[in-house]
């Protein structure tokens, strides 16, 4: 059953970066009283940064460690949490930005061959601790972000899926900031391995020109990625994602590579 592998799709693709798009929301919802965590560990590079659409080299590695956590109160409704701890070096590391979301399933349609969901989610991303901003390599601006997404899934009974979201971003922090993502996802679920691959693109609206690497003045970007994961034990799973920033503004060309441990726990039974 798909159902089985709902808690690697948010987990596994939460961006190392402080601008992060995709975020934690995914297209599945799980039976009242699910509880997913899990524990993952990425390492993103970049040998060139785009200061507005300019490319100059620089380099840059961030190692972040995530906890995630997903609750189901009944199987309309979730909370979905997201806490990172970023490493760049010994002056800028720390817990980063955790977001936290309300997550609702609007509607769902039974089809010939499958199901059609409507999901929405409300949020807001705040700093965890009190980094500092203003070195040459921070791990973060220390901003306020109110993010709502909209999602559209349809499942197919046999594994397929299909995924679109997007929404917008306001970060409050002067000058204040509005964002507008677009995500696409597809992939299969079967007993023994979920994959997907998937692509984003991400919008500020009115975004300046970056003067230091990570400045905050606004990113736009385009990435694609792909997700891996394999069952281990009951409840218990290992997942590898891998993605690439490929063309944008005031951003890294960067690669990523992340490994994950997934756990689900079903604190009352499933109806």
């Amino acid at each position: 059953m798909l159902r089985i592998f709902t808690c690697t799709l948010g987990t596994l693709l939460i961006s190392l970066t402080t601008l992060s798009a995709q975020g934690p929301i995914s297209g599945f919802m799980n039976s009242g009283g699910t509880l997913d965590i899990a524990l993952g560990y990425a390492t993103e590079s970049f040998d060139e940064y785009l200061f507005g659409n300019t490319p100059e080299a620089r380099s840059l590695t961030t190692q972040s460690y995530n906890l995630f956590t997903e609750y189901s109160f009944n199987k309309r409704g979730a909370l979905v949490a997201s806490i990172p701890y970023l490493i760049i070096d010994e002056q800028n590391r720390g817990l980063q930005d955790g977001s936290f979301f309300l997550k609702y399933l609007n509607g769902q349609q039974r089809k010939s061959k499958g199901l059609l969901s409507t999901i929405t989610a409300v949020g807001i991303t705040a700093p965890l601790s009190s980094y500092p901003t203003a070195t040459e390599n921070p791990i973060g601006v220390g901003a306020f972000m109110f993010q709502g997404r909209i999602a559209l899934q349809y499942q197919a009974d046999y594994g397929f899926f299909a995924h679109v979201q997007t929404g917008a971003d306001f970060r409050f922090l002067s000058p204040l900031q509005t964002a507008i993502p677009i995500l696409a996802r597809a992939g299969f679920g079967g007993r023994w391995y979920f994959a997907e691959v998937w692509s984003e693109w991400y919008n500020t609206l009115n975004n300046g020109t970056d003067q230091s690497v990570t400045g905050g003045s606004g990113s736009d970007w385009a990435r694609v990625g792909a997700t891996l994961y394999l069952p281990i034990w009951e409840g218990l799973g290992i997942a590898g994602n891998a993605a690439w920033i490929v063309s944008g503004e005031n951003i890294g060309l960067s690669r990523r590579y992340g490994l994950s441990l997934v756990y689900r726990l079903q604190t009352q039974p499933a109806p």
